[in-house]
């Protein structure tokens, strides 16, 4: 589960992620990041840093990050919280690297910049925009639990992104919320091949659940 490729998961979109959560009483919808590089596409286990924009900002601070980078696990996703400031996150040099070591992807609500030397890497990021001046902010924490609005994103929770967005699943539900959002997104496919050979929405929704219940 924990890379994008090669698991039943890989293609589960955070649609169907979210509808999970609901049962959960949960949104884990990420807030903040707008802006997308390379396809968005993107499942793994975050590695969390919180930045700041108070302070005095200093060479400690990006070597913070380094380290988080260089010893993570193949298959992270790069989490960076900067509680909605306009601070630089990542660039060319965090996000190669980070590619370089098999991380699945990125999310920040802060900035980034080089960004298209970001998606010649293949690598994909979700984040609040591109901007082309470094904007540095500290570093208070490295995989910490790190906060997007009302949600929480805690080390090792599973990040799930896609065009659609970023949803977080608490570590201790993911096997739940995943198995749920796998079928939910596979008699939604099919509700929608239904729909299609019957050109009928209200068709498509009865044949699927007679045979296999409601996608919901």
């Amino acid at each position: 589960m924990e890379k994008a490729t090669g698991t039943p998961f890989a293609a589960v979109g955070t649609a169907s992620v979210a509808d999970a959560l609901a049962e959960h009483d949960l949104t884990g919808v990420i807030e903040g990041p707008q802006f997308v590089v390379g396809s968005g596409m993107f499942l793994g286990r975050a590695v969390t840093v919180q930045l700041d924009a108070a302070g005095q900002a200093g060479p400690e601070d990006s070597r913070r990050i380094w380290d988080v980078v260089d010893n993570a696990a193949a298959g992270s996703v790069l989490v960076v919280s900067t509680r909605g400031a306009e601070i630089s996150a990542l660039g060319g040099v965090i996000a190669g690297t980070a590619a370089a070591r098999d991380f699945a992807g990125a999310v920040t609500d802060g900035l980034i910049r080089d960004a298209d030397e970001i998606a010649s890497h293949g690598f994909p990021v979700h984040c609040r925009r591109a901007h082309p001046r470094a904007i540095w902010g500290c570093c208070t924490g490295t995989e910490i639990p790190v906060r997007f609005g009302d949600v929480e994103v805690a080390a090792g929770d599973l990040i799930v992104a896609d065009r659609d967005g970023v949803v977080c699943v608490p570590k201790g539900i993911v096997t739940d919320v995943m198995e749920r959002a796998y079928r939910i997104e596979k008699l939604e496919r099919l509700w929608v091949d239904h729909a299609r050979a019957y050109r009928s929405i209200a068709k498509g929704f009865e044949a699927v659940t007679d045979q296999y219940g409601s996608p919901h």
